[in-house]
């Protein structure tokens, strides 16, 4: 199946200025033209195109996905370095993960806090933080603990 520059732009959520500039800067290659010059996208560019997309959210810049290019170009060989890649942006993405799943805990325990301060513990009491930081690991945290003792 084919697709029109157009078509592939409202597919991906890209500009069709950003789909020139992948095919100029050799990022996506290729990408074959009709008779009278338009571009028409392929399966395979789709696929590429979500491959670009996927490395760019894993923290690879525009030129490092341009650097690593011939490594997918090539499917008879690079597959160690293929693998080498997506191992490297996998343990990039799970630092990034936890690190978004303790700023989670943290708006939580802060939403907790400010709904409960002055009820669970005097504004006043000078402890405020510590007793109440105590109160929601002991009482709030535990009841959301799934039981590993079955």
């Amino acid at each position: 199946m084919h697709y029109s520059i157009s078509e592939i732009a409202k597919m991906t959520g890209l500009s069709t200025y950003t789909l020139r500039y992948y095919e100029t800067e050799g990022i996506l290659y290729n990408v074959r033209r009709d008779e009278k010059g338009r571009r028409y996208y392929t399966e395979e560019n789709l696929g590429w195109l979500e491959m670009i997309e996927c490395l760019k959210k894993t923290g690879l810049t525009l030129k490092e996905i341009k650097e690593n290019v011939n490594l997918f170009s090539d499917l008879k060989n690079n597959y160690e370095q293929r693998v080498e890649l997506f191992e490297r942006q996998q343990k990039i993405l799970e630092d990034r993960l936890k690190h978004l799943q303790q700023s989670i805990e943290l708006t939580k325990f802060k939403q907790w806090y400010y709904k409960n301060l002055g009820t669970i513990v005097s504004i006043d009491d000078p402890k405020r933080h510590q007793k109440m930081e105590e109160y929601y690991r002991k009482n709030i945290l535990n009841q959301s603990e799934p039981d590993t003792n079955n």
